[in-house]
């Protein structure tokens, strides 16, 4: 299972090598030098949505967004609330 245990500043921190592979980056490094918002979601609107929630409450609520790998290619996902 993907996963990343928080987020700071805009980016993820502590990510595992399951997203990172799933995203389609080298390393973890690369992957948690990214923006979440202009990076990684492929909607700018919910990405800065998901970081204002977290912003606010210290947690995000369930949803299913659209990320996009390195590449650029969309990838839906289910982010756990």
């Amino acid at each position: 299972m993907a996963s990343a245990s928080s987020i700071q500043r805009g980016r993820l921190l502590d990510v595992n090598q399951a997203l990172v592979d799933m995203l389609g980056h080298e390393s973890r490094a690369e992957l948690t030098q990214l923006n979440i918002a202009l990076d990684v979601t492929l909607d700018r609107r919910q990405g800065a949505q998901l970081l204002a929630a977290y912003h606010r409450t210290g947690q995000v609520a369930t949803r299913q967004m659209v990320w996009k790998r390195k590449v650029g290619r969309p990838l839906v996902v289910s982010v756990p609330g």
